[in-house]
């Protein structure tokens, strides 16, 4: 995963929890794809992805600042980004939350 740039994505004002399952189902659709791809592409966030401009917009403009202040807390703390996707994914939340599970988990520690 494109750490960078899905944080980018993830910390964007207007972005929630459905937008990010979105863009989850669209990169498993599209294995060529990537976050770096999605985050760098208007079309694809405006007409794939159905977000509104000014959040399209956001997306592409955000500050790379951000995004590195906390890959640095991620990196130094040792957590992991899991999204819905991930074979690591805990089955159980999948299995009771069915789609109301969230799209993205922080963790860290032992995830085995």
């Amino acid at each position: 995963m494109d750490i960078e740039y899905f944080l980018r994505f993830y910390t964007t004002k207007g972005v929630g929890e459905k937008t990010i399952k979105k863009v989850i189902n669209y990169l498993d659709q599209y294995p060529e794809m990537s976050w770096q791809k999605i985050c760098m592409d208007k079309h694809i966030l405006v007409n794939e992805l159905n977000l509104k401009n000014e959040i399209a917009d956001k997306i592409i403009n955000s500050a790379v600042d951000e995004s590195d202040n906390m890959i640095d807390k991620i990196r130094k703390n040792n957590i992991e980004i899991i999204l819905e996707n991930d074979k690591r994914y805990p089955a159980i939340l999948k299995t009771k939350l069915k789609s109301d599970c969230p799209a993205v988990l922080f963790a860290c520690g032992n995830l085995n």
